[in-house]
């Protein structure tokens, strides 16, 4: 066989069998999931094209590689067999087309010599599997008729057919192929001449590997086993194609040098078994951000959910789109060659980087270079998205400012950062094409947030007013953005009066609140002084032990009420610690307590129960999410229900019953706002925590007597509710936990006392 032939199939069963080898996998273009199907479409309508008008160009299908051998027939008969490398899939696809068209002549004209042709065709087999060559010989001699029931509806009723063929992959995607032939072509005549001779409309190239002197092995290795091309590959071949020759020309000759090396430099030392794969994924999801980015930006309206379509109305009537494109990944190959670290300069992760040139960054996993994290974690296709918005318009920020002003502005990074900081709500996928790039925009170029921005507008005050601020007070800087960069603050810190005194409270603030603190200590603390906690309708939040939850609390919102609130206990417990060096938040909590252990007819709100015992903000050592809900705060503060999330349909109890639980081995609490179920010698008694007291039931006859003896005795009133002591105000003057684990424990005793 000569180097590169340009062949018909039929051409090449004259001369050769087609063996598809062992090595190669099962035929996938009848799938009928993901991509494939879309594929399919493709290449049918493009061959019916073909077919169809004959003042279009013939129709090439690439190179097809492989290999050729000589099979021994008998002693004096030999047979050259190629065995496709590459190639396997559309060499099948065409096998199936010619059978069909073939078997199409023979029912249009009695004369067509169809024995001849089933001669060629049985030149081609699977060598893959058993049953997919001999589906293959079976189907040749298979002659279909042509009167409106689908080709694979024959197929599989036919008696050679066993039924567990349909659990081959490559037979099941024949039949899909062939059913689709069948629908596509029914109506198309004279398409066998097209096909045949030596003037065929689909042609190939045929590379035999033989003449290049390589070894077997390495056939595979460069097929990826005999794989087809790879979705990188297509998407070079039509992206290509759509553009203009000067900028196809940069494309091919960038795509395999400078930009490859671009994205091999990012994920050359990753651990991975197949790098080059990283590296194409990697420039493709470069490719999709600056693709999605320039569809938001400029309002492109995309109907299309197949990716070539999508690229074609981006690109393929806008050389502006494709100069955007091409100069964003010209601009990091530069960068990364000639200023590595020039994303180092501008941003920090780690607190002890802290430098006023840099802006902190608080995404998840985050990385400085925000390009790097872009090309590994920008999802595309059905690649999961793990590069978020925020960093998608910092990204953007950066490309605008090099390839509009060549002036990188370090400050607008961290204005940015604040306002998206405090715009969560906003920084949705759905907002970029609305106003969120338009935004980044306006900032970098008039240095002042856009009037009809729907971020933040009170992050845009306190933006200004720390503006004013520091220009008024310059030697205070560096305490505005330390505070700034704090993970419980990120950019918004209303927490603080902006005053000649912000230096002494950040710096008290910055010692307290650090990585590890005791979270639970410091809330318990802050307590003692004041109810910092913020109301969200007739939810009440306490902070845990989680950064997120603190920071929330630490951030005004026009969706919590309160916030005056914790300023000023933070502000007071700072001072506290500003005052007295030695002081501690166990210190303060001990002091709280004591006062309650001196003067136990102080009132004793909710307050006094939560500082006191754990389980009014753990459950089974497992912190909440420290959401308390109320019927009635203001009628029945007692009255209450711990939440372990943020919904009811999840574990919740009443505090006084889950302490009362776990202090006394009598009782037993389920999860979902139960009664509290006490148990003693035959006596089955359930508690429920009223405001003014414990109310008792009983669901059996003595469980139910007994109550009732209670009541006879005066340990319970009327309505069977032990009653705490209170005051006017309607607050508890006796510690109710305290005084209901006593009185449980004495029934269980006299019990036992009335018994002996």
């Amino acid at each position: 066989m000569k180097t590169m032939e340009t062949n018909s199939i039929l051409q090449l069963l004259k001369t050769h069998k087609v063996v598809i080898p062992p090595i190669q996998r099962d035929y996938a273009q009848g799938r009928t999931t993901g991509k494939t199907p879309k594929v399919r479409e493709r290449f049918l309508n493009a061959v019916y094209e073909v077919l169809a008008n004959d003042n279009l160009p013939i129709m090439e299908l690439d190179f097809i590689y492989g290999y050729t051998e000589n099979d021994v027939v008998n002693e004096t008969e030999k047979i050259s067999v190629f065995k496709p490398l590459d190639g396997q899939q559309r060499l099948t696809t065409l096998f199936l087309l010619h059978w069909y068209f073939a078997n199409i002549e023979k029912a249009r004209n009695n004369e067509f010599n169809l024995e001849e042709i089933k001669k060629l065709l049985l030149k081609f087999s699977y060598a893959t599997r058993h049953s997919s060559s001999s589906f293959c010989q079976n189907l040749i001699e298979f002659q279909p008729v042509f009167n409106g029931k689908t080709i694979d509806e024959q197929i599989v009723n036919q008696p050679w057919f066993f039924s567990n063929w349909k659990n081959n992959p490559t037979i099941a995607s024949m039949l899909v192929v062939l059913k689709d032939i069948s629908i596509l072509f029914k109506d198309m005549n004279n398409v066998w001449s097209k096909l045949s001779g030596d003037t065929s409309r689909i042609v190939f190239h045929l590379l035999p590997m033989n003449d290049l002197g390589l070894p077997d092995d390495l056939y595979i290795k460069m097929n990826a086993r005999g794989k087809e091309l790879t979705d990188f590959e297509h998407f070079k071949s039509q992206f290509t194609e759509i553009l203009s020759p000067d900028q196809a020309k940069e494309f091919v000759e960038k795509i395999d040098k400078e930009w490859s090396d671009l994205f091999w430099n990012i994920f050359k030392n990753k651990e991975s078994s197949d790098i080059a794969k990283e590296v194409d994924n990697g420039f493709s999801a470069f490719f999709w951000y600056i693709t999605e980015l320039i569809i938001a930006r400029k309002k492109i309206v995309v109907n299309e959910t197949y990716w070539l379509d999508i690229i074609k109305r981006v690109y393929q009537e806008s050389s502006d789109n494709v100069k955007f494109l091409f100069d964003a990944i010209n601009l990091f190959e530069n960068l990364e060659k000639k200023e590595p670290n020039y994303f180092d300069d501008l941003f920090y992760i780690n607190v002890e980087d802290f430098s006023l040139s840099k802006t902190r960054l608080f995404f998840n996993s985050p990385q400085t270079n925000l390009f790097r994290k872009c090309a590994e974690a920008y999802g595309f296709g059905e690649r999961k998205n793990q590069f978020s918005v925020g960093e998608q318009l910092l990204l953007y920020a950066f490309i605008f400012m090099k390839l509009e002003t060549d002036i990188v502005n370090p400050l607008k990074f961290r204005k940015l950062r604040n306002i998206f900081a405090s715009s969560e709500f906003q920084l949705r996928n759905e907002f970029l094409s609305t106003f969120l790039y338009e935004d980044v925009e306006y900032l970098i170029l008039h240095d002042e947030f856009s009037p009809d921005s729907k971020l933040s507008k009170r992050q845009f005050e306190e933006e200004r007013s720390k503006k004013q601020f520091v220009e008024n007070h310059p030697e205070l800087l560096e305490y505005v953005y330390k505070l700034e960069d704090h993970t419980l603050l990120r950019g918004n810190i209303a927490l603080f009066d902006f005053n000649e005194n912000l230096s002494i409270y950040a710096e008290q603030f910055l010692k307290i609140f650090v990585p590890g603190c005791n979270y639970f200590e410091i809330s318990k603390a802050l307590l003692t002084i004041g109810d910092y906690t913020q109301n969200i309708g007739k939810f009440k939040r306490f902070g845990n032990n989680n950064n997120s939850t603190w920071r929330e609390l630490f951030t005004q919102s026009e969706n919590r009420d309160g916030f005056q609130n914790t300023k000023d206990v933070i502000k007071q417990y700072l001072t506290i610690f500003i005052d007295d060096k030695n002081k501690t938040p166990k210190n303060l909590i001990q002091d709280y307590l004591s006062r309650y252990n001196s003067d136990y007819q102080i009132e004793k709100g909710l307050i006094f129960y939560y500082i006191k015992y754990p389980s009014f903000s753990k459950w089974n050592e497992n912190q909440t999410d420290g959401y308390y809900w109320w019927y009635d705060l203001a009628l029945k503060p007692y009255e209450c229900w711990m939440l372990f999330k943020t919904q009811f349909n999840g574990r919740h109890w009443s505090p006084f019953l889950l302490e009362l639980s776990s202090i006394n081995e009598n009782c037993n609490l389920e999860n979902y706002g139960n009664e509290l179920k006490f148990v003693f010698e035959n006596y089955i008694i359930f508690i429920s925590n009223k405001d003014n007291g414990f109310e008792f039931k009983g669901i059996d006859e003595e469980s139910i007597n007994f109550i009732d003896s209670l009541r006879d005795l005066s340990v319970l009133n009327s309505d069977s509710i032990y009653e705490i002591k209170q005051n006017e105000q309607g607050l508890d003057l006796v510690d109710r936990v305290k005084e209901m684990d006593k009185l449980l424990n004495e029934l269980v005793t006299l019990n036992k006392k009335t018994v002996n």
